[in-house]
């Protein structure tokens, strides 16, 4: 995503250097932004890092191996939603998923 800049606006160049915006991501060749999601769109590990990842972070867990099956359900749900990222939102916020999730334990100064 070199081609952006800070403000999102498309730039050939950095200085004086053309930008390349070439790659590979598992042995499948991108160039651009546009490529590059649809790459990412197509690699079944990508979607299950993000899915993943989220879950972890919503749900404040270090680890969330033990939840593998909840965690491939959100992709799941994800793709029948159209990869519509806020219905995904709104469906898990409503899940037991999220409502079980563990509370944050208490610190000194944190009541």
């Amino acid at each position: 995503m070199e081609h952006l800049d800070a403000i999102g606006q498309y730039r050939a160049t950095e200085g004086t250097l053309t930008i390349d915006s070439t790659g590979a991501l598992d042995s499948v060749a991108f160039d651009g932004e546009a490529q590059f999601g649809a790459v990412l769109h197509q690699n079944p590990r990508a979607l299950s890092c993000m899915m993943s990842n989220f879950y972890r972070d919503v749900n404040g867990l270090e680890d969330a191996s033990a939840d593998t099956a909840q965690i491939e359900a959100l992709g799941q749900t994800l793709a029948a939603k159209g990869y519509v990222w806020r219905d995904l939102v709104s469906e898990f916020v409503a899940s037991d998923a999220f409502r079980s999730a563990p509370a944050p334990a208490l610190t000194a100064g944190n009541p």
